[in-house]
């Protein structure tokens, strides 16, 4: 993401993309009463959806990309400071999402299906912010084609594989096989359905 915000949140970066003229619109899910300025993002309009499909048979189907904005706020000092920033988990996520975001709006063609980009909250204190979006989506239940979530990309060594949870039961598999061919990275295993099963 071409945005220098040292010590500032991603929903702060949703400012500066707004401040730009960016035609990027997002939607964040606050879960937490204390989010003002979660809060004031949505009053100055930094929610919906970017680039309605451009196909009358596929528009309303939406793919949406998702990550949580939230950290575990305060804890152990360590060096004095007890802010915990969540560089990591999740502003790499997020920042990757804004980039993405950007991507679409200066795409020259729309793209065929329509495209949501969520921010939720709450993520760690259970799924929160997510959980009251699959309750309340904004779009269609029906509508949603793809989910895609980003959180905690691990950018401190090189990428040799992925993990795509979940992709091996939807029709997503193919396309991410494809993906990974291209970028010549391998698929790891999905054990998360043999851990739900224990």
């Amino acid at each position: 993401l071409d945005i220098n915000l040292p010590g500032r949140s991603g929903l702060d970066a949703l400012h500066v993309l707004k401040d730009e003229g960016t035609a990027v619109k997002v939607l964040i899910v606050s879960m937490y009463p204390e989010d003002q300025y979660a809060i004031r993002a949505l009053r100055a309009g930094a929610h919906g959806y970017v680039n309605k499909g451009g196909d009358p048979a596929l528009k309303n189907e939406h793919v949406v990309y998702i990550a949580h904005v939230d950290h575990f706020g305060r804890g152990v000092a360590m060096n004095g400071d007890a802010i915990y920033n969540g560089a990591h988990d999740n502003a790499s996520g997020v920042a990757i999402v804004l980039d993405v975001a950007r991507a679409y709006a200066a795409l020259p063609t729309r793209p065929r299906r329509s495209v949501l980009f969520l921010f939720v909250t709450a993520e760690e204190r259970g799924l929160l912010g997510s959980d009251y979006f699959a309750r309340n989506p904004t779009v269609p239940k029906d509508g949603i084609v793809a989910d895609l979530t980003l959180d905690m990309p691990f950018l401190f060594h090189p990428l040799l594989d992925i993990v795509p949870y979940g992709a091996q039961h939807s029709t997503l598999a193919a396309p991410v096989e494809r993906a990974a061919r291209h970028l010549g990275i391998a698929i790891g295993n999905d054990h998360t359905q043999e851990a739900l099963q224990v």
